[in-house]
Order: C-alpha cells, then structure tokens, then sequence
C-alpha cells in the first residue's frame, strides 16, 4: 500500500501571493508500506494591482533527505487537472527532480557488459576496467573509477564524487600504459551518458594495441614480432593479443584487422 501525504488546507495572503499557512498535512495509507507518495503544489496569485509578488517562472518547489537507498520520481498529477494555466501565466514544463549523493541518497551507479574483441573466452574475469567521468559542459574530470570485469565482461560499480548528471565517459583496461601486455584495447568514449541509479552501458573494446599508445600502428606490429611464435602466461607476453599463450599467426590477424585505427583521446 502507498502512504500518502498532502496538504489539508493552505491559506495564501491576497495581497502579496505568500502562503501564510498550511494547515494540518492529510496522510492516508498506513505502517509497512514501501513507497510514499507526497502531494504538493505552488499556488499563486497573478501579477496586478492587488497581487504583487507573483512567483518567477522557475525555482526549487520542494526539497527532502532520505536515510537510506531510495528511487525518486516526480510528474504532474493529471487526476488534478494537469498544471494549471491562468491569465496569461504558460503552462510549466514537465518537472524535473534533482538527486545528489548527500542526505543519504544512493549515489549513482553503472552497469553493463564490456566486451574485449577477440579474447579468449576467461580471460575477461578479474581485468580491472577504467571509467572516466568527464562533465559534458566543462571537460573536465569529475571521476575515475576502478572495477574488475566477471564473467563476459560484466561489471557494476559506484560513483564516489560524482552526482546525478550528464558526462562523457571513457573505458579503457586500467593500467593503461607503455608496454603493458594486458591492456592491448583502444580506448572508447561514450557520450553525454545520463547518470541515474543505475545507468547501463554497454561497451566493445577494440583490440591491437601492442604499446598502449592508444593507436594501432607499425610500433605494434614491431612489438608482435619481437614475440612472435613465443609462448607465455606468466605475465602473458606482448604481442599475444587473443591472450591465448602464445603469439601467432592469429594475433598477427587481429592487428592486420584494427590497423590504422586510433582510441578517443581524452578531452
């Protein structure tokens, strides 16, 4: 059962539209439920003579904290006729609800699946991938997040800085760096992602980056033939792109398909 809260009676001064009182609040519903509903609204008189301090067109109707992981909605109450629009005053725009990760309110979280080209099936579980946040408006980092993949490439994992919002985000297979014989994949922007509890995005990584230059060029081709037709898996050696155990012909074939290509770079 839903318990809901709402205004009994509101009393507005004429002469300036402020609300001077509310009334004892009508709750309906009753203990045990797992969802609440809270009814609200912004009364006002308009703008003349009389009634002189009409609210601007926009602002913050209503604010709340939450003690514990919590999903927020908000729309307009059509059994109460809509938004109201009166003498000359635009209908308002679909409301919108702002969460942060303070007050107790879950932070944002993402989810999905990455999926590694051309791997061996396994060797996915455990990589530690790397997302970057960056806000879309200013390019600048926000966030980096660290979280290792299970099985075909799946992972979850919390932000700790950012808030709801829109970024870019960037994944790559941490550490990303010179020479690093498990971070072979070029690096993936994906844009202007709506965060929320949980976002979901599902990426692919291309393979073939030898140096982890974030390009695909004859220094990889260089560094494959260095290995070539060597076996290893302790590390696993430059070069062995499938992460098979050796470097062959087959990895030969993966570099040949993603040559030339490049990863996003950063902002």
């Amino acid at each position: 059962m839903d318990f809901y809260i709402y205004p009994g009676s509101i009393v507005i001064d004429a002469n300036n539209g402020t609300v001077t009182g509310w009334g004892t609040p009508v709750a309906a519903g009753g203990n045990g439920s797992s969802t609440m509903t809270i009814e609200m609204g912004s009364l006002y008189a308009t703008n003349d003579a009389n009634h002189k301090t009409a609210p601007g067109a926009s602002g913050t109707l209503f604010t709340f904290d939450v003690s514990g992981s919590t999903t927020v909605s908000i729309s307009k109450n059509a059994a109460r006729g809509g938004v109201v629009k009166e003498n000359g005053y635009p209908d308002l725009t679909d409301p919108i609800c702002t969460c942060t990760a303070g007050g107790g309110v879950s932070p944002p979280s993402i989810d999905g699946t990455v999926t590694l080209m051309n791997l061996t099936s396994g060797r996915e579980v455990g990589k530690q991938l790397q997302i970057k946040l960056y806000d879309v408006n200013t390019a600048t980092l926000v966030e980096t997040l660290l979280t290792n993949l299970g099985s075909g490439g799946t992972y979850d994992v919390n932000c700790a800085v950012a808030d709801a919002g829109t970024y870019d985000l960037y994944y790559t297979i941490a550490p990303y760096g010179i020479n690093d014989p498990n971070d072979h994949w070029l690096q993936k922007k994906v844009a202007q992602i709506v965060l929320a509890s949980p976002a979901t995005v599902n990426v692919t990584l291309t393979n073939g980056d030898v140096n982890g230059d974030n390009s695909v060029t004859s220094a990889d081709l260089g560094g494959l033939k260095t290995n070539f037709l060597k076996n290893g898996t302790d590390p696993y050696l430059a070069g062995d792109l499938n992460e098979d155990g050796s470097v062959t012909s087959a990895d030969l074939g993966i570099l040949k398909t993603n040559f030339l290509k490049a990863g996003d770079p950063l902002p």
